[in-house]
């Protein structure tokens, strides 16, 4: 098993290093950046408006 996921990292790690996807990112990193915050600060309110369990 962790030679598998040393293997899946691996190849993450060589697609996510490519030009073509890191220019991809660096594209939309920021709108993917906004959105991730956004959805993170949504769970955070309802969490912060959420009733304690008795």
């Amino acid at each position: 098993m962790a030679v598998m996921v040393g293997a899946w990292f691996s190849l993450v790690a060589v697609f996510f290093t490519t030009k073509a996807i890191r220019a991809a990112y660096s594209r939309a990193g920021r709108w993917i950046n906004r959105t991730t915050g956004a959805v993170f600060i949504a769970f955070g309110v309802r969490l912060a408006l959420q009733k304690a369990a008795p």
